[in-house]
């Protein structure tokens, strides 16, 4: 079954860039940046701290740029709106408590160590297994391309058996895959929501989980970010 041990972290709001330039630790994120962005849930306008969005008042993780947009989300037919993905996220926030980080500054706080740690070490793997040449590169570059030609949707799962051992598997879970897992589980009501709602030809939703300790983040990653050939050139001891 799949992790439910949730980080005490919401990255639904955050937008995450990996360091162009260089691969190696900077500060406690090792250069991975964080944006504030979201879409809005009912057009979909990238929205930012300078667009003043609302966000719902009971689950805390939808966003929109007005109340028109809300109520389109709310009434989305075939179960895709809001109004059925609403409690389960309010559930999960419930959950995950109140140290949600939603920007550099408030990750570094010490009461994000944890999840410091996870992202650390996800970052750890995109960087040094996710390049050039590379089964997983040609796996995520074809889910890009997809996302560009079809406006596919998926969400590429991340699992490490133990945090940091090495021991990782990649598969690619379809979006009407997330719909199945989301109805026989509401656990997976942020991974549902991400998916709905990421920008396919520009973004990948990451799941990266680990087995011990149980824990997992879902995030929105910049794809550029990794399926860039320009990455690993320059890093010591890295071939393409």
């Amino acid at each position: 079954s799949r992790v439910r041990t949730v980080v005490r972290c919401r990255w639904a709001i955050v937008l995450l860039h990996l360091a162009r330039t260089d691969f190696f630790s900077r500060g406690s994120t090792m250069g991975i940046n964080m944006t504030w962005s979201v879409p809005c849930g009912g057009c979909q306008e990238t929205l930012t701290k300078a667009s003043n969005p609302k966000k719902c008042g009971k689950c805390h993780s939808v966003w929109y740029c007005s109340k028109e947009c809300q109520t389109l989300d709310w009434k989305r037919p075939n179960k895709q709106g809001h109004k059925h993905l609403c409690a389960a996220l309010a559930a999960a926030n419930k959950t995950e408590g109140a140290g949600r980080p939603r920007s550099e500054k408030a990750l570094n706080k010490p009461e994000m160590e944890d999840t410091r740690g996870l992202l650390d070490r996800f970052n750890e793997i995109l960087t040094t297994q996710v390049l050039p040449g590379t089964q997983t590169y040609a796996m995520m570059s074809k889910m890009l391309e997809d996302g560009v030609a079809k406006g596919a949707r998926a969400m590429l799962i991340i699992h490490e058996q133990v945090l940091g051992n090495g021991k990782i598997s990649f598969s690619i879970v379809p979006e009407d895959k997330v719909e199945v897992l989301l109805k026989n589980d509401a656990g997976f009501s942020r991974h549902a929501l991400m998916v709905r709602t990421y920008d396919p030809k520009t973004q990948f939703v990451i799941c990266f989980e680990t087995g011990s300790p149980e824990k997992f983040i879902v995030t929105r990653l910049v794809a550029e970010d990794v399926i860039d050939p320009r990455r690993g050139r320059h890093r010591p001891g890295v071939s393409s």
